[in-house]
């Protein structure tokens, strides 16, 4: 009975940990997850939507590990992750603070053009606060090489699909 109850609390304990992090809508949280990819060994420089108390890496896409200090790094306050080497993953991202998020998606179709509306996307001006939360397409999306943020709008191309977030 003691291990059920142990059990029990930890299954509660986890699923209030990562609820947070699932493809809601609009979620408000000081947790989330963002991708980050270095492609072709190029620093890739993740902007995050305020300053980070805590990074982890969650998944690695790459074919070798990522290492936090030596494939991809972050400063504890500072509002960037970056990855490098080639590191490609998912990492969790805690912030000191919540900020209310909204997931959508956008699809380049047949490799094709395609531009999306970011939800309150006029509200921040000329330049919204975006991230990869989840990639669908074996396409990498790098910014500013198959998607970026033209005002209120995201566009993706060469084949980019993937759910993103923005601070709403």
């Amino acid at each position: 009975m003691k291990n059920l109850k142990k059990v029990a609390m930890t299954l509660c304990s986890l699923i209030v940990f990562i609820s947070p992090l699932a493809n809601a809508d609009v979620i408000t949280t000081n947790t989330f997850r963002i991708e980050c990819e270095s492609v072709e060994y190029t620093e890739e420089i993740c902007q995050l939507p305020g300053s980070a108390i805590e990074i982890k890496r969650k998944k690695t896409y790459s074919d070798w590990p990522c290492r936090e200090h030596l494939e991809w790094g972050w400063r504890p306050g500072g509002d960037v992750l970056s990855a490098y080497n080639g590191c490609r993953g998912r990492f969790e991202v805690t912030l000191n603070y919540p900020i209310t998020i909204q997931n959508f998606q956008c699809s380049s179709q047949s490799n094709g053009y395609n531009s999306c509306l970011i939800p309150g996307g006029s509200n921040y001006g000329l330049n919204p606060v975006v991230w990869v939360y989840d990639r669908h397409s074996n396409a990498n999306c790098k910014k500013g090489i198959n998607w970026g943020v033209d005002g209120s709008n995201l566009w993706v191309n060469n084949g980019c699909r993937a759910t993103f977030s923005t601070v709403n």
